[in-house]
């Protein structure tokens, strides 16, 4: 289950970098972001404009998010916004607001 659902992860991210304003925007944004969820925990890894989705854990992450795996399942199908389900308490995240909205941009 976990493979499948990074896997519709890493489609999404894929077209979203296909924008050239959201692929400028990360070029230069390199952070490591741990997604926990209570069936399993997650990466987000930014670097250089490479963004990859890994099933590993990050050490000292610089953002963490933290949701239910209904919740991901919504953003990753556009039923739910990302500004949407932090303001609905939907997602909890430790990050700096410019991160909270580069984030948003490729969920």
């Amino acid at each position: 289950m976990e493979n499948y659902i990074l896997g519709l992860l890493r489609d999404k991210i894929k077209k979203a970098l296909k924008n050239n304003d959201i692929r400028s925007a990360l070029s230069d944004w390199n952070r490591t972001v741990l997604v926990k969820l209570p069936e399993f925990n997650f990466s987000i890894i930014s670097k250089d404009g490479i963004v990859e989705v890994n099933l590993e854990e990050v050490k000292d992450p610089d953002i963490v998010m933290e949701m239910r795996l209904e919740t991901l399942i919504d953003l990753i199908h556009d039923k739910i916004t990302p500004m949407n389900a932090y303001s609905r308490r939907k997602v909890k995240v430790k990050a700096s607001l410019q991160d909270l909205r580069l984030l948003s941009r490729i969920l």
